[in-house]
């Protein structure tokens, strides 16, 4: 007798010795498969997340439902998952992020060299009036080849829902995205001009980034970039920061954990009011955000911690070229000559008043009050479209 239920307990022990190999057998076959996707993203580069066998559901976005070619006109709604709405961090997949509310997908044409995409938020509809009026003006940018496109996301006030429809009804230049408008979604926004980018500006050669608090001068813009052709990045440089840590004597808008990043300092990386990344390059920050796990402050992560391992061709923005403006600057600046300017609105400085000189030192008749179009006279239409 003793021996039948010594015999039931050996048969147990085996049962359960057996299903502990098969759990180590599958962790370790786990453990495997992310250590080979760390190896082929090392040696073949990030486009081997292309791949679905490697896609992996570890980074920020949206479960949404629609496909990238989903997205009507204007005001056109377009319908996606609102499931992960008010998470700090949202799962995602590439496949289906990001989910557009509001789309434009004609918006570029043919002819489009740089696409300016202006990150705002819901309520700043005063800011795009002022910008639609100056350096986002259609019949302005032509000149250079650019067009202008508003990064918005979702509003719990309907106020503010009711002018975005407006909006995008008058001007066809909006692009509203199917997640909170915070802080900590910056990076969702930027991830998602950059996907806007690649399927419905495919023809654009720079993708140009600003805030719409950022005074930008296209022409600048576009001189620049004929004279550094070459370049991937065009930004005012950062390098050497400190890390901000949660609990740290610093802004904690800005902390990030050591186990979402464990040096102690940033890489170089671009002043995030406004920078240039060439099409060639956010095709691989585009990539490679699609497989790592975020950090918060979007400039650090697109610009630097994501854009290093590529080694980018960066050209740096001078203090002139990317000016800010300080109490001590005040009496000294032109404006004229730089490509981004910051700080106008904190110190009372009118920007159409240096709109109005940028355009006079380029021979441009500005519009006039209650006009929709500038006047270009016909020794500087052919002058400035030679340049183009």
């Amino acid at each position: 007798m003793r021996g039948v239920m010594w015999m039931n307990y050996l048969s147990k022990f085996r049962g359960l010795k057996l299903l502990l190999v098969l759990v180590l057998l599958t962790a370790w076959y786990l453990d495997l498969h992310n250590v080979t996707l760390g190896f082929l993203v090392q040696v073949v580069g990030p486009r081997v997340l292309d791949d679905p066998r490697f896609v992996r559901n570890n980074s920020l976005g949206v479960g949404a439902s629609t496909s990238p070619t989903e997205g009507g006109g204007g005001g056109k709604r377009v319908q996606g998952s609102k499931s992960g709405r008010g998470k700090k961090m949202m799962e995602r997949r590439p496949d289906v992020f990001p989910s557009y509310l509001i789309n434009e997908p004609d918006l570029c044409g043919r002819d489009t060299t740089i696409i300016n995409t202006i990150v705002s938020s819901a309520g700043n509809m005063e800011s795009r009036i002022k910008i639609r009026k100056m350096w986002g003006a259609p019949q302005y940018t032509s000149l250079v080849r650019m067009k202008t496109v508003f990064v918005v996301a979702t509003t719990s006030s309907a106020q503010h829902q009711r002018d975005i429809l407006h909006e995008s009804h008058r001007y066809h230049d909006m692009i509203q995205l199917d997640f909170v408008d915070s802080y900590s979604n910056l990076t969702l926004k930027t991830l998602s001009l950059l996907h806007w980018q690649q399927h419905f500006c495919k023809t654009a050669k720079w993708i140009l980034k600003s805030d719409d608090d950022i005074f930008v001068n296209p022409f600048i813009v576009s001189d620049f970039l004929r004279q550094h052709s070459a370049s991937e990045l065009v930004c005012k440089v950062i390098g050497g920061s400190i890390v901000c840590r949660p609990g740290k004597r610093c802004r904690q808008k800005w902390a990030v954990s050591w186990q979402d990043y464990p040096p102690e300092r940033y890489p170089h990386y671009c002043q995030g009011g406004a920078y240039v990344v060439s099409a060639s390059m956010a095709r691989h920050l585009y990539a490679a955000a699609n497989m790592t796990h975020p950090v918060e402050v979007e400039d650090v992560y697109f610009t630097g911690i994501l854009a290093t391992p590529f080694q980018p061709k960066i050209s740096s923005l001078s203090q002139r070229m990317f000016l800010k403006i300080t109490p001590k600057s005040r009496k000294h600046y032109v404006g004229i000559d730089a490509m981004f300017i910051m700080n106008l609105e904190r110190y009372n400085i009118s920007a159409s008043s240096i709109w109005k000189r940028i355009l006079n030192g380029r021979n441009i008749t500005p519009l006039s009050e209650g006009s929709r179009d500038p006047q270009l006279t016909a020794h500087n239409s052919s002058r400035v479209e030679s340049k183009t």
